[in-house]
């Protein structure tokens, strides 16, 4: 008999890091800035909780490059990741303009919110398959937009943050 007893090998994911799409029930555990090439990045680690689900505990990184030079030396590109970064952390951490301005890395850790994990293949590379969190809600931002109530017992299919853009 197969090591895999019961188990169909072909069901089994060839990626060990793969996360079903969806939205899901987040702790934000690491936060932190680095700056490389004119480039920052932002990097949170999210710990999804959701106990009804076969995700829970599982790690997903949500990396986010923005630029830190005055507006008026931005490129279109440039300009549309800082404003992205800032409405992740807007929507995601329920802030206001003075916490958006004077935020710190510190202030995300512990904060729970509602993630979106999508699955994007490598630009180089298809068949690599990589999770992306393409929207972070705070719970009370995810009910309202969506009209569910969130729980730590599932994942929330709401739809995507695409949709409403």
């Amino acid at each position: 008999m197969s090591i895999w007893g019961d188990a169909d090998a072909d069901e089994i994911p060839d990626d060990p890091f793969r996360i079903e799409p969806n939205w899901y029930p987040a702790i934000a555990i690491e936060c932190f800035e680095k700056d490389e090439n004119g480039t920052s990045q932002l990097t949170f680690k999210w710990k999804i909780k959701a106990s009804g689900s076969r995700f829970d505990g599982l790690p997903v990184p949500d990396k986010n490059n923005f630029y830190k030079k005055p507006n008026n030396e931005l490129t279109g590109e440039e300009i549309q990741r800082n404003s992205f970064l800032k409405m992740k952390l807007r929507q995601g951490f329920d802030l206001g303009p003075d916490e958006i301005k004077n935020f710190t890395p510190k202030m995300a850790l512990g904060k729970e919110a509602m993630i979106e994990v999508t699955n994007n293949p490598d630009k180089s590379n298809p068949s690599i398959i990589y999770n992306n969190v393409r929207g972070v809600l705070s719970r009370s931002n995810y009910e309202e937009r969506f009209g569910a109530s969130t729980t730590d017992d599932m994942p929330m299919d709401g739809g995507s943050m695409l949709d409403e853009m």
